[in-house]
């Protein structure tokens, strides 16, 4: 795959500097395409975490995590060169 699929979900954002961005998956989801990109070639840097977590007690408390991928990216010009991945998520089916 050399660039992302136009089905499924966009979760277009902004983000700079600490800030975090998070997105829940259905427990069927098998794989996920990130991209990454910087506008007028600045640098790009960026940890992209991918949590299989069992489901958060009844009293609200997070689940237990039961696995954890951790990608850190770097590039010094995230526009011409930006980050693009399809990862595995260990969907239970």
């Amino acid at each position: 795959v050399e660039a992302p699929a136009t089905n499924g979900r966009n979760c277009n954002g902004v983000a700079g500097g600490e800030d975090v961005h998070t997105v829940s998956l259905a427990p069927d989801v098998a794989s996920v395409q990130v991209l990454l990109r910087t506008e007028f070639m600045r640098p790009l840097q960026a940890r992209v975490e991918l949590i299989l977590q069992e489901k958060d007690t009844s009293d609200g408390t997070p689940g237990r995590i039961l696995k954890r991928t951790i990608v850190e990216v770097y590039s010094e010009d995230g526009t011409q060169r930006p980050f693009f991945a399809v990862l595995e998520t260990l969907a239970r089916n």
